[in-house]
């Protein structure tokens, strides 16, 4: 009934009662059988990526979970990987005035917003992660950090990221590094080769000293010059950065707050699938790719695949969907 009412309510609000369906399969053991139950893990689907067996190719986008309170329902609905935060070191609550929320765009099936991504920091990321790790869930886990928002100073931003990292590295299964929260004064300047490297080197450092090795990649804003991004690569692939995470939201001029804000969903899609087969043609194919932004259809998940990326993930084709659209997508990639 809400799924039928969904444009008669808030963004926010149908997030939130997703939350809640999610939290009641966690909380109760007969409802995460019937979920298993209806969700069958496709062995048909399962692939290797990143050194790593996925069940499927079909994740939660960060920004969805943010602190990894549902994994376990998440796994149980089908999902091959949960990509919990952005994370920053402290945890960060943000006030959003009305003006300053979601939005729905019927007509484009898209969502604006102004990315703020407050969360309730990486330790208590860990915890849930940890809790969720004791009941053996389906699906990977990937950490995704982000700088502190009110982090101004190119120094302090990177030491967040190192300390985050730090705390976080025995508890994911990969890692990925937010240089393009756009939420984050500043940001997008952290978007070149030079400052790319200042970040990622003290982290591939940490890494060595592990005994285990973790994937690591980088998320790019789906705006980014490809000149910056051909830059960026060369760098990634030099270094031992593990792949590209793209992307996040594509900036737009709102034109009734005059501001700058971001969109998601269908709107995204084209800047997706164009800098997916982009980073595939520049590497050779030889680099992975999780492309994230505007799938909302089994024929766009279908698409963008082809197009280079090994694994997808979804956050606002749910809100204009729900979850069946997870079962759809993967009915489609086995050619059902």
């Amino acid at each position: 009934m809400i799924r039928a009412l969904r444009f008669c309510f808030k963004p926010e609000f149908i997030h939130k009662m997703m939350l809640t369906r999610l939290a009641a399969i966690q909380s109760r053991r007969f409802l995460r059988s019937m979920t298993r139950i209806t969700h069958p893990v496709r062995s048909k689907l399962g692939t290797n990526v990143l050194g790593l067996k996925f069940s499927n190719p079909v994740g939660v986008a960060a920004g969805f979970d943010v602190n990894g309170k549902y994994i376990l329902a998440l796994s149980d609905i089908g999902f091959g990987h949960v990509e919990v935060g952005p994370l920053s070191y402290k945890a960060q609550n943000l006030p959003v005035s009305r003006k300053d929320r979601l939005r729905w765009n019927k007509k484009e099936r898209s969502l604006t917003h102004n990315a703020v991504s407050n969360n309730e920091g990486i330790s208590a990321a860990i915890k849930n992660i940890k809790e969720a790790r004791k009941q053996k869930p389906r699906c990977l886990v990937g950490i995704n950090l982000a700088a502190y928002q009110n982090q101004i100073k190119d120094e302090l931003i990177i030491r967040d990221f190192e300390d985050s990292f730090t705390l976080a590295y025995d508890f994911a299964d990969y890692f990925v590094i937010n240089i393009s929260n756009p939420n984050v004064d500043g940001i997008r300047n952290l978007q070149n080769a030079q400052t790319l490297s200042e970040i990622m080197d003290p982290l591939l450092a940490i890494r060595l000293c592990e005994d285990v090795y973790k994937p690591i990649l980088i998320k790019i804003g789906l705006d980014i010059p490809l000149e910056i991004l051909d830059e960026m690569i060369d760098y990634c692939r030099l270094s031992g950065i593990d792949g590209i995470v793209a992307g996040n939201s594509p900036r737009i001029q709102d034109n009734n707050t005059k501001k700058t804000r971001f969109v998601s969903g269908n709107a995204a899609y084209r800047k997706t699938l164009e800098i997916t087969r982009h980073i595939k043609e520049y590497t050779d194919g030889r680099f992975t790719i999780i492309a994230t932004g505007g799938i909302m259809t089994p024929s766009q998940a279908k698409e963008i695949i082809g197009a280079g990326a090994s694994l997808i993930q979804l956050h606002t084709g749910l809100a204009y969907s729900g979850f069946r659209l997870v079962k759809k997508i993967q009915k489609a990639l086995q050619g059902d």
